[in-house]
């Protein structure tokens, strides 16, 4: 179900996307809905990446500690993963919604694209505590659960 409404909310971002991209580049619906286009990206993909690790973990549990369960497999703990999940996410991708995401280019605004180094420092260290936590983490820890 929450990977249905994670899906179901990034369809909402796509049509300002579309609308991009048939407009070669150029972002017309302002700087934003650029933001909000940005966040509901990055929302939906870092909820789809940590409910498929859910998913896995409890596969795990539900297959290898099958005669010691406890309590994580009740419902009560779903919903509680399930939450804690959509508000780490928002923390993560909120900043999204803080920064400007257009830049003028020549006669195209252009919407979400690469980030200018020279303008925050520290961001190729966010990116990759990003990459770590969004991507080989989450990755490490479905191979531990499959392997098992």
């Amino acid at each position: 179900m929450n990977l249905a409404l994670s899906d179901a909310l990034f369809t909402l971002a796509l049509p300002g996307r579309i609308a991009y991209y048939v407009l070669e580049f150029n972002w017309p619906f302002g700087d934003w809905f650029c933001r909000v286009t940005a966040f509901v990206f990055y929302m939906n993909t870092y909820v789809s990446i940590y409910f498929m690790t859910c998913v896995s973990m409890d596969r795990y549990i539900a297959v290898v500690r099958i005669r010691h369960p406890g309590r994580t497999r009740r419902v009560s703990c779903a919903r509680a993963v399930c939450a804690l999940v959509w508000f780490l996410v928002f923390l993560q991708t909120a900043p999204l919604l803080l920064r400007p995401m257009t830049r003028r280019m020549g006669d195209k605004l252009t919407c979400m694209e690469y980030f200018n180094f020279e303008e925050i420092p520290k961001l190729p260290y966010l990116l990759l505590v990003a990459c770590v936590l969004g991507f080989f983490l989450p990755v490490g820890i479905i191979l531990v659960c499959y392997v098992q």
